[in-house]
């Protein structure tokens, strides 16, 4: 349960009173059938006069007394013929009136179709593919602790698909769905590691890995894709590989090249992690990492001595599978990583026929150039031109297969092709297909010499892309070593600084990924003006992903407090500690409002970060502040088991039963989620088990319907006035 919170509780004593001693004057059989009859009545009075998310919690709680003919998943007035029909539209393959008939469902509060309808727009099955009403189906589904759902929304967090990455939710979520017996949760669960299956919260995972061994701390931080949990687990002694046992049979580069991840990547392999492990597939990871990943890391892997033409099972290689999935970028690597064109598989077929047959005719051309051979005639991508390189070379023309030398050379930063393509008559602002041009490769690649001899053969400094993007942008977004002096040669030879891509993205968007005070002084002595959007947006992206030197340059250009508390925010979402301090030691608010509506305290309450916590309450943060959905950092603790940041906070003054949404409190959060650490503290400052939600649940209600007797037994034995209604000292 991912309670909120919101204000005004009222006191234990409107609850006590003296209740408790006139119940005493009862006979204990007659105050049982008391209760037994007001439960009946009030799940009865739920169901219909509470609404469908209420009448789901009180089934819940009816199934959990013994009553099997209460489903969680069947609110008042469902209507079941209608996911009958649904199923036969599918079968029909109508999907168009699956998705009207789900809605019908969902208006009254079926979860069943309020995840058939997140798969819908997830899909696009139906309807047209809309992540975020994805999102808000599966949101609504989840709620009403729906396995599947709970496990779909709990990918998109896992990976970022159409939602912020956030591992802690993820888990959140498998965990929920796990402990309603959904395999696959529990499989994903297992791979984050023991922290994830043990306990509840964690935040990003580093207080849990830190009592792990440093090898399983480091798969754990891998699979999570925690970088400085990473670093640190290395750093602890761990090997490369992984722990390589039943939870982890992969070599970590595996998970980190599946995430995409090259500073995983390259982390792994400073430590030593063999490029050419072998996997159980027969495939290896240089061919994983050019089906699954980008370019970035197939270039680390070949620096690290990944063997570009080692054969799979079937005969082909790495080539071969650049070929099949079209990835000019990652054949080029490869050619020029020691790759050879001239390898063909047992009946014959090269790497440009794989190319050609799957429509990649650019690619196709550039590995005929580089020697791949063709069974039988020229090759339909080069018939009619002459000679292919000779022709894309002079001729400014872009005929489909035409791959410009002069180009590729400037990706290459190849001084001596340019030079040579150059004297051979070719155009220097001649560009390919996608509107790329030599001195804009250069210029994102690093390669000073090369952009120095561009510039020098006046190429146009503010030529741009198909996507509009222009040498200084790319320059500017480079992390290559030679970028700061190529900004400083772009903005000499005329580049417009104040440039806007198609997207009307300026330069500060570019700096976010590589900014610094190089870069920046280079613009500010031309003029260059930054909007507070700009650099508000900037700035968070660059703390988010965790560019310490990019958020120094950036913050560098403006003193505006707002720009700061948006970055805070993004960096606590993130995980990102570190970048949170520096945060809040350059001005961050450390009380203003995010962009969701909640707060960066709320946010570190999530993370578990207790010593952030510490110095957000230092900076002023107030702890009863709440979010809009009313969630407070106290609530925010308590469901996720953060014991210390909940003491912390309770110290601090945050009101132990506050109420947020659905009039949750923290106690009702923690126990849902059975954290009875931290059930502990908050009854010692004084939480009251007695208080219920919108739905008449009190805590103990929703702890039993979770599955967690010991935090049921601890709250139905605090204080007499609990036990007085269900008969003396005996259990209920």
């Amino acid at each position: 349960m991912n309670a909120r919170a919101g204000v005004g509780a009222p006191s234990p004593s409107c609850e006590r009173g003296g209740r408790g001693e006139r119940a005493r004057r009862i006979p204990v059989a007659i105050r049982r059938a008391i209760m037994m009859l007001l439960l009946s009545l009030s799940l009865a009075v739920a169901s219909t006069t509470l609404g469908p998310s209420a009448a789901v919690a009180q089934s819940a709680v009816a199934r959990s007394a013994g009553d099997d003919r209460a489903r969680s998943d069947i609110p008042a007035g469902f209507n079941p013929a209608l996911l009958r029909d649904a199923e036969k539209a599918i079968r029909l393959r109508n999907p168009k009136r699956a998705v009207e008939l789900w809605r019908q469902a969902a208006k009254l509060g079926d979860p069943e179709a309020e995840y058939h309808l997140g798969n819908a727009y997830r899909n696009g099955a139906g309807v047209e593919k809309d992540p975020a009403q994805a999102v808000r189906w599966y949101q609504q589904a989840a709620a009403k602790r729906h396995p599947d759902a709970q496990f779909a929304l709990g990918s998109l967090y896992e990976y970022g698909r159409g939602v912020p990455t956030d591992r802690q939710r993820a888990i959140d979520l498998y965990r929920e769905a796990a402990r309603a017996g959904h395999s696959e949760a529990k499989r994903r669960l297992a791979s984050f590691g023991p922290a994830a299956t043990a306990t509840s919260g964690g935040g990003s995972g580093q207080p849990a890995a830190k009592g792990l061994d440093a090898n399983h701390a480091l798969a754990q931080a891998v699979h999570a894709g925690d970088l400085s949990a990473a670093r640190e687990a290395l750093a602890r002694g761990a090997s490369a590989a992984g722990p390589r046992d039943e939870r982890f049979p992969e070599p970590l580069l595996r998970e980190a090249i599946r995430r995409d991840s090259r500073d995983l990547v390259v982390l792994l392999l400073e430590h030593h992690a063999d490029p050419n492990a072998p996997l159980d597939s027969g495939e290896t990871l240089l061919v994983q990492a050019v089906r699954e990943a980008s370019a970035p890391v197939v270039q680390a892997l070949l620096r690290a001595g990944a063997r570009p033409d080692e054969r799979l099972p079937n005969g082909s290689t790495a080539l071969h599978e650049a070929a099949r999935v079209g990835k000019i970028d990652v054949a080029s690597d490869l050619l020029a990583g020691g790759a050879s064109a001239k390898i063909v598989l047992e009946d014959g077929t090269s790497a440009a026929e794989i190319a050609r047959r799957f429509g990649h005719d650019r690619l196709a051309s550039l590995l005929r150039q580089k020697g791949a051979p063709a069974r039988s005639g020229p090759d339909i991508t080069t018939r009619g031109a002459g000679s292919a390189p000779a022709a894309a070379a002079t001729s400014n023309s872009n005929r489909p297969g035409e791959l410009p030398p002069i180009v590729e050379a400037g990706r290459r930063g190849d001084v001596e092709l340019i030079r040579k393509r150059l004297a051979a008559g070719d155009s220097v602002d001649l560009r390919d297909a996608e509107g790329e041009s030599a001195l804009g490769r250069a210029a994102e690649g690093g390669h000073v010499e090369a952009v120095s001899l561009l510039l020098a053969s006046r190429a146009d400094a503010n030529a741009s892309d198909e996507q509009g993007r222009t040498p200084l942008l790319r320059a500017a977004a480079s992390r290559a070593a030679g970028s700061d002096p190529i900004v400083e040669s772009l903005l000499r030879a005329g580049a417009n600084p104040n440039a806007r891509d198609r997207r009307a993205r300026g330069i500060a968007y570019y700096l976010a990924e590589s900014a610094t005070r190089r870069k920046v002084e280079a613009l500010q002595a031309k003029g260059t003006s930054w909007t507070v959007a700009d650099l508000t947006d900037a700035v968070a992206r660059a703390a988010a992903a965790e560019r310490s030197e990019s958020l120094s340059a950036l913050l560098s250009l403006s003193d505006d407090p707002k720009i700061r508390s948006r970055a805070l925010c993004d960096a606590l979402e993130a995980g990102r500690a570190q970048i949170a301090q520096t945060l809040l030691e350059s001005g961050a608010d450390a009380s203003a409002a995010c962009e969701d509506g909640a707060r960066p305290l709320i946010a570190a309450a999530r993370s578990g970060d207790d010593a952030l916590v510490g110095r957000l309450l230092a900076a002023g943060a107030d702890p009863a502040a709440a979010s809009r959905s009313g969630d407070t950092a106290l609530i925010a603790a308590a469901s996720r088991g953060h014991v210390a940041v909940v003491r912390r906070l309770l110290a601090a003054g945050a009101a132990v039963d506050q109420r947020g949404e659905h009039k949750s409190t923290a106690l009702m959060a923690a126990s849902a989620n059975g954290h009875l650490a931290v059930v502990e503290p908050l009854l010692a400052a004084g939480a009251n088990p007695l208080h219920r939600d919108e739905s008449s649940h009190r805590a103990a209600d929703l702890a039993e319907a979770a599955g967690h007797p010991d935090v049921v037994a601890r709250l139905r034995n605090t204080g007499t006035g609990w036990r007085s209604w269900v008969g003396g000292s005996e259990k209920p």
